[in-house]
């Protein structure tokens, strides 16, 4: 569940939206299914579903693919495919670039998009799970 916020130069309606996420790893891909339900800002229904696969995890060099179809009440439906690489340079640090063509109410879009993923802890425990089960809930 997520807020959708009136924006200071933009729409200013307040809505919702609730995502659900569902992934599988295999040895040869990833695939990650998406879907969302929302109440835009405009107070109109809209909808959003998605499919992402991608190489194995382990790899340093990976593709991806990624298909969406997006709607919202009296706004033209919304059909996208990226096809694009992600590229691990260290443990932490990944870079990830793709093409992105879409179509929108009779209209094509073509995009280049980048991207930088850096991953840092937080201080969270490790997942030894007996570290923070109440002693009376023995595994």
């Amino acid at each position: 569940m997520s807020a959708l916020l009136p924006a200071i130069h933009g729409d200013g309606g307040a809505g919702a939206e609730a995502t659900i996420i569902a992934s599988e790893r295999w040895d040869a891909a990833t695939v990650h299914l998406n879907g969302a339900v929302s109440w835009t800002r405009a107070h109109a229904p809209g909808v959003f579903g998605g499919l992402i696969v991608e190489g194995h995890d382990a790899w340093t060099l990976r593709p991806v693919t990624e298909v969406f179809v997006e709607g919202e009440r009296d706004v033209p439906l919304t059909v996208s495919w990226l096809a694009g690489a992600v590229l691990r340079l260290r443990e932490e640090l990944s870079i990830d670039a793709g093409v992105r063509l879409a179509r929108s109410g009779g209209t094509n879009t073509t995009e280049i998009r980048a991207g930088l993923t850096w991953s840092f802890g937080v201080g969270i425990p490790s997942n030894d799970v007996s570290r923070r089960l109440p002693a009376w809930r023995d595994p």
